[in-house]
């Protein structure tokens, strides 16, 4: 795997991502997702299914384990070995995948809680893969597409937001949590430009998650499965600050990420959320507030949106090395 960048260049790249620089990450994955890709899609005997799902574990694995790679040999074939493996490991789960209606077989489990537990509050069938069982119904990784929402405030305080995909948005919801104020407003559908006053924070999430529930269920889920879905993001979804939730066009979900399952069923629904973070002026004046007289509590409401958001604001905050997040940063 040969890479057009110096050795020296690349090693700093690395060296920042073991230190948790989500723009080095980001930068070593623009370098390098065409030849992971490449080499997965020879793998797999030109399956852009199987090459594609491949690509999301390396770089999951990447975005988890970087700071296992020593230095002993060169990133290029470190990571060459991580492709093939992850592809055999693919390979070998895949030809042990055996749907399980009505089986109670044990679930994994963890140490403490985790939201991702949620989504298995459904009436899916179990799924075993080798000697696991799972019912796991969302799946998240990394992408190698720009979302196309471009939210960006104007002078006098109105949010623009341009989609600059070629598909219309069929759904979109500004959101705002200000020392637990909540607001929020439906913007879709959004087919090229338009522009959003801030909402009335004269909400609750109770009414949000309501609203999002029927929306789901409209775009094809099953209620159980609408609510699941939510419930994995309730510590991190409805946190401090403002952000955009959006869902995608079945044709648009389907380009960005195909999906091959044999034997074909007779209907399959595909629902896409994405959300987009976005500094608005209220959200920067409290940091720089925050920041101004040292108050901690306030800045890490912002959890792992802080260190992004200071970054774009260029302050000079000292952080501990956290891993790179996957929403995008507006």
């Amino acid at each position: 795997m040969v890479i057009g960048l110096s050795d020296p260049s690349m090693n700093a790249i690395v060296e920042a991502c073991r230190k948790g620089d989500p723009e080095a990450f980001r930068a070593l994955y623009e370098a390098y997702k065409d030849k992971v890709y490449s080499i997965a899609l020879y793998f797999f005997h030109g399956d852009p299914a199987a090459a594609s799902d491949a690509t999301q574990q390396v770089f999951l694995k990447l975005l988890r384990g970087i700071h296992q790679f020593r230095g002993d040999s060169g990133f290029s074939t470190w990571l060459y070995r991580m492709v093939v493996n992850t592809c055999m490991d693919s390979s070998r789960r895949a030809k042990a995948r055996r749907v399980q209606p009505g089986s109670q077989g044990a679930l994994p489990t963890s140490q403490g809680a985790s939201r991702y537990f949620a989504a298995r509050r459904t009436d899916a069938a179990p799924l075993q893969i080798g000697d696991q069982n799972e019912k796991m119904l969302f799946y998240r990784g990394v992408g190698n597409f720009q979302a196309p929402l471009r939210p960006h405030y104007l002078d006098n305080g109105t949010l623009e937001v341009r989609n600059a995909g070629a598909r219309t948005i069929p759904l979109a919801i500004l959101f705002e949590n200000h020392d637990g104020k909540i607001g929020f407003r439906k913007l879709g559908p959004i087919k090229d430009v338009i522009q959003a006053d801030p909402p009335e924070m004269n909400g609750d999430i109770e009414q949000l998650r309501t609203a999002l529930i029927g929306d789901l269920i409209e775009f094809g889920l099953y209620r159980k499965e609408a609510a699941a879905m939510l419930d994995t993001w309730q510590d991190s979804w409805f946190e401090e600050g403002t952000r955009i939730i959006e869902i995608e066009s079945r044709e648009q979900v389907d380009e960005w990420l195909p999906a091959r399952i044999a034997p074909r069923p007779e209907e399959t629904t595909r629902v896409f959320v994405g959300r987009i973070e976005i500094l608005s002026p209220g959200t920067r004046a409290t940091i720089l507030r925050a920041a101004e007289h040292a108050d901690s509590a306030t800045l890490n409401k912002f959890g792992r949106f802080l260190q992004p958001f200071a970054w774009q604001m260029s302050l000079n905050l000292a952080f501990p090395p956290i891993p790179p997040a996957g929403t995008c940063i507006r």
